[in-house]
Order: C-alpha cells, then structure tokens, then sequence
C-alpha cells in the first residue's frame, strides 16, 4: 500500500476509532492505554504483516470503538491469532475459532 494511501487509511480508522482532531497530534506518551492500544492495532492491521499475533485485543478499549475494532480486524486479510476470554469478540470478529486443549487444538463452533 502507497504511503499516501495507508495515510489517508490510518486517518479514517483514526476517526472512525473516535480520535478527536487534538488526540490525532498529540504525542504517543499523553495517550490513554486505550488510545494506544488503537494505534497499534491500526498500525498492524495497514501494515503489510501476513499475521498478527493478539492477546486480549480488546482489554483496553471503550465500549463505542469495539464494533469499530471489530469490523477493522474482520477485513485484515492476513491470519489472526487471538488470545481473549471474550466469547463475544471471538463470535463477532473470527471466521474459525480453535481452543488450546491438553490434547492439543480443538475446533469450536462459532455459535
């Protein structure tokens, strides 16, 4: 993706993901964790990364930027691995859902 259009991309996820225009310019280090959190996912997902690896993705961030959230990762092309106790996300955002089991990896239904 051109830098121009990974921008202009990161811009609308940025507005969409309820950044004002202020949150948007300031530095890194005045950001709430789930401001941050945001920004980093935003990052990945524009990112040319075959796989991104997840733990608990959705832990810091409000309850208005969850189905933003949700919608980006369920358009990332890539593979995404996500480690949650979040049933929800999981039903809402992943197209096939394994659980980490004694015997190994077991299939679950996403209903």
């Amino acid at each position: 993706m051109s830098l121009q259009k990974n921008t202009k991309k990161s811009y609308e996820l940025s507005r969409k993901s309820k950044f004002t225009e202020d949150a948007m310019i300031q530095p890194m280090i005045a950001c709430s964790q789930g401001q941050k959190a945001k920004i980093l996912l935003i990052q990945l997902v524009l990112g040319e990364n075959e796989m991104i690896l997840l733990d608990e993705p959705i832990r810091n961030l409000s309850p208005l930027t969850l189905p933003v959230i949700e919608e980006m990762l369920k358009k990332y092309n890539g593979a995404l691995i996500c480690v949650s106790h979040d049933r929800r996300f999981f039903v809402d955002t992943c197209r096939d859902i394994y659980e980490i089991c004694p015997e190994g990896l077991d299939e679950k239904s996403p209903d």
